[in-house]
């Protein structure tokens, strides 16, 4: 299953586009990582100049080369970042851009495109001193660090951002990191350390706006924010498009009225961050992630809706072991099961019996729920306020129980050896992501926090094109996926991401709505399950601890298939 990821996607539409004749099949089929991306959302990423070229490209001759043109003044190379960002023109390029030709133009063409370009950054330099300007005028210099830190604070701890802006790549993405000094990188200049450094008037117009347009962004809900103008050229012009939006959806789900307008990009997103809260108490909110882009889309769900999905089978048979009333909720039918098999090989065949259930349900190849195997501990350390203690505790104290369907078994039969490697890989990754979320459940005692964390998830996301950029996910060929993290109380304590429900797929086609709605049917019995045994542990002071799904398990129970 292993592959190369992006870098095979790259070389393959490589060659591809060399076979193809229209300048705007070329640029449209890079732009889309061929077919990929949606066009709508692909186009987002041009830049002014971009955008410029992009509309005159009709007229163009394309010449596949990387060596330059016999006349440069009429000609405009292309090309790929090694992350993905078309190059167009010389408005981008950085030391990840390989040239894969140019397009030859007319000098009236030419001519056309530098006047769209001006009056383009015209249009921003208007937003840039009606909203910029003062924004900035009015800080004190301390005041400048509390924006930059609370950019920083949000970006440190949350996935990747990928944001443009002109000729600049925005990014904390692995090595291509050049935003925090702590994330390193490759280069020995990281923005948001250096400006703190910085008299705000020796800073640049570009670097002013992306800081605004961040902060603003930011101020419009959580810190997850950031992640849904992924690969986007991140202009004035985007944030206020990108805000007025929202605000048109939040009004109409919580049937408020939409006037008056505030005119402010900045009070814009603060009414959104409000009325956002209003519509969470109606709708789940999810989003839909592509993986080679990393752009994230806010989506909705009612709730009225997802509550329909019932697994009349599963229901049925839990019934029966559980010997459940009619009145009992599913927690209090797994603590007094429990309480009369108080074996942790039990609470094992509960969650790989309901994990199979999903996998069924939603055709996937693997289902995998994570947790933390000795509850009581947790719950010791949360009484006596013992906080570092749980920051502490490594990677192992975590476990994931991660199954393969009936299907992806037989695909591996007689290379067990494998299917152990990669349900294990997939184990480890998943034990690090529970120790990496833990200490964001514990913000208001931050200044105890001496580790690097990630703000624990809590909303789901169905995600597509996963195998191509993560290296566990290129390891095990995770094409589609659906993650639908699960809160745990033990008052006054709410721990989020303590659990999730995961389903991936190696292949076929994106999970629906449906599915996901599915998983959070699935998510919500299994956390009855999380619920129950973490206060069986505290109320009995049981050590009742999973043992189970460690490389040693997966190898014992797969490498003979």
């Amino acid at each position: 299953m292993k592959q190369k990821g992006f870098e095979q996607l790259l070389e393959e539409m490589h060659v591809k586009v060399t076979q193809l004749e229209q300048p705007i099949e070329v640029i449209e089929t890079m732009l889309t990582l061929d077919g990929k991306i949606p066009l709508e959302i692909a186009r987002q990423s041009l830049n002014f100049e971009q955008w410029a070229i992009y509309q005159h490209l009709a007229h163009a001759t394309c010449v596949f080369t990387d060596e330059q043109p016999s006349n440069p003044k009429q000609a405009i190379s292309f090309g790929m970042s090694a992350y993905g960002r078309l190059h167009l023109g010389p408005s981008f390029t950085d030391d990840y851009t390989k040239v894969w030709g140019y397009f030859s133009l007319t000098p009236e063409a030419m001519s056309e495109i530098e006047q769209l370009t001006t009056r383009l950054q015209s249009e921003e330099m208007l937003r840039y001193q009606s909203e910029v300007v003062p924004f900035f005028r009015h800080l004190q210099p301390q005041d400048v660090l509390r924006v930059i830190d609370a950019i920083k604070e949000k970006v440190d701890f949350m996935a990747p951002v990928l944001l443009y802006y002109n000729g600049h790549t925005y990014t904390t993405f692995y090595h291509y990191n050049n935003l925090l000094k702590s994330l390193e990188g490759d280069t020995a200049r990281f923005l948001l350390d250096d400006l703190a450094e910085k008299n705000k008037g020796t800073w640049t117009r570009d670097e002013r706006i992306f800081i605004f347009n961040l902060y603003t962004l930011l101020q419009s809900g959580p810190p997850a924010r950031g992640e849904e103008v992924n690969g986007v050229h991140f202009s004035l012009h985007y944030l206020s498009q990108y805000l007025e939006e929202k605000l048109a959806i939040y009004h109409e789900m919580t049937d408020t009225p939409s006037k008056p307008i505030p005119k402010s990009l900045l009070t814009k997103a603060r009414l959104i961050c409000q009325l956002r809260e209003k519509v969470a108490e109606n709708y789940v909110i999810y989003r839909k992630i592509n993986g080679l882009n990393l752009h994230k889309q806010e989506q909705f769900l009612n709730k009225q809706k997802v509550g329909l999905y019932h697994d009349e089978a599963m229901e049925n048979e839990l019934a029966q072991i559980l010997r459940m009333s009619s009145e009992e909720t599913y927690q209090d039918a797994f603590i007094n099961y429990i309480a009369q098999h108080p074996d942790i090989t039990v609470i094992q065949t509960l969650l790989e019996k309901m994990v199979g259930y999903a996998i069924r349900a939603t055709d996937s190849d693997v289902g995998m729920t994570r947790g933390f195997r000795q509850p009581w501990m947790y719950n010791d350390a949360l009484k006596h306020h013992q906080l570092e203690t749980i920051f502490e505790w490594k990677q192992q104290f975590y476990f994931c129980c991660a199954i393969p369907s009936d299907k992806m078994k037989q695909a591996f039969l007689n290379q067990g050896q494998k299917l152990a490697g990669i349900l294990t890989a997939i184990s480890k990754r998943m034990e690090y992501n529970s120790w990496h979320y833990t200490p964001g459940n514990f913000l208001n005692e931050r200044h105890r926090i001496q580790r690097h964390y990630y703000f624990p998830p809590v909303m789901s996301d169905i995600t597509e094109w996963s195998n191509q950029h993560h290296q566990g996910h290129v390891y095990a060929n995770v094409k589609h996926a659906i993650r639908c993290p699960g809160t745990i109380l033990c008052l006054p304590y709410t721990l989020n991401a303590y659990y999730d429900l995961r389903l991936m797929k190696t292949s076929g086609v994106m999970y629906s709505e449906i599915d996901l709605m599915k998983a959070l049917y699935y998510k919500e019995v299994v956390g009855a399950l999380y619920q129950a045994w973490f206060d069986y542990c505290r109320e009995h002071q049981s050590q009742l601890d999973m043992t189970a799904y460690d490389r040693k398990w997966y190898q014992q129970q797969y490498t003979k298939i």
